[in-house]
């Protein structure tokens, strides 16, 4: 299947261009940079476009006379290299009313913010002064109005006490560099359909889990905040490549000389591994009955499988439709450790 064509239009460091190239050099990534265009010859990004060998151009804005014409350059230039959408990262020129309705739908912003908070300029400062708790930013259709346009994805960050402007910003850049790969490869897949003011997507499951800042206690309770799944390995060393060499996991730590104890991590699974010399459990009642060792939620638990069968994972059930719904499948580690993967169907 063909990969989508998308150019980049920056002003600056690019450091979203960045985030967008390495995203795009994974062999299962849908969309590939065909173009990088940038109004300033000085901007810092083009060197990401240069070492990654993407085309790149300069149209300075400074050429042309009126905005019409600059647009109209811009769209000559898009159009010539078979640009099917258009990424804004951090392009610091305001687009005409006819170039947005031209790319309508086909042409994507992100703003360092919760939109529709903090439209425009300086929304680092403006969400500290307003004393909001929580930060981020987000990804969205362009329309002619500036920040406006139909939500694609939102990236959100705890504000902390001693955040200045500068701090706050670093932070939401960060969660910039994950939420702007994401809502390409969604628009890439097919999975973004537009209808009215609202993005409708498919087969994306949503994060249910509630963000509370300060963190505190509610009703004089304790707050759970993480349930990390312990398994028990006869070889630490042989556990752990299995989890990064099969499973896309990389190691936190390992503890202990000799190591007896380490923890694995993908995202936000967290594995914990300890070391034991006899088995813990039944190995056949295991296989037999199904006895899960942990449950793993996924996004795109397909787009798992698929991964996981390409590396060559040994399943211990095959994905499948569970009468509940969800779609499932369960890999066993080489102890015998059986880990089910879930996601929406």
């Amino acid at each position: 299947m063909a990969r989508l064509k998308v150019a980049v239009l920056i002003s600056g460091r690019g450091s979203n261009l960045a985030a967008l190239i390495e995203a795009c050099a994974a062999a299962d990534f849908p969309a590939e940079i065909a173009l990088v265009l940038s109004n300033r010859a000085d901007a810092a990004g083009l060197a990401h476009a240069a070492r990654a060998g993407i085309a790149a151009r300069i149209i300075a804005h400074r050429d042309y006379a009126a905005r019409a014409a600059f647009d109209a350059a811009l769209d000559g230039a898009l159009r010539d290299a078979g640009i099917e959408l258009v990424c804004l990262a951090g392009f610091m020129r305001l687009l005409g009313k006819d170039f947005v309705e031209r790319w309508r739908d086909r042409l994507v912003n992100i703003h360092p913010s919760l939109l529709p908070a903090f439209r425009g300029l300086d929304p680092h400062a403006r969400a500290l002064a307003a004393g909001v708790r929580f930060a981020g930013c987000t990804v969205h259709f362009v329309r002619p109005e500036m920040d406006e346009g139909p939500i694609i994805v939102q990236a959100a960050v705890p504000v902390l006490p001693d955040d200045d402007a500068d701090r706050l910003a670093a932070r939401v850049l960060a969660a910039e560099h994950k939420a702007y790969p994401l809502a390409l490869r969604l628009i890439a897949e097919g999975r973004v359909r537009v209808e009215g003011d609202r993005v409708l997507l498919a087969g994306a499951a949503a994060n249910p889990t509630m963000l509370l800042n300060p963190p505190g206690t509610a009703a004089g309770r304790a707050t759970l905040t993480a349930a990390e799944p312990q398994l028990f390995v006869a070889d630490l060393a042989k556990s752990c490549d299995f989890f990064t060499g099969m499973l896309g996991f990389a190691v936190a730590f390992r503890y202990g000389d000799p190591p007896f104890y380490a923890q694995v991590h993908r995202d936000g699974a967290r594995l914990n591994l300890r070391h034991v010399d006899t088995p813990v459990h039944d190995r056949a009642r295991v296989k037999r009955e199904d006895l899960l060792a942990a449950a793993i939620t996924v996004d795109d638990v397909a787009r798992l499988f698929a991964e996981f069968q390409a590396a060559g994972v040994a399943f211990h059930q095959a994905l499948r439709t569970e009468p509940w719904g969800a779609r499932t499948f369960i890999v066993a580690d080489p102890d015998g450790n059986l880990l089910l993967f879930a996601g929406a169907a």
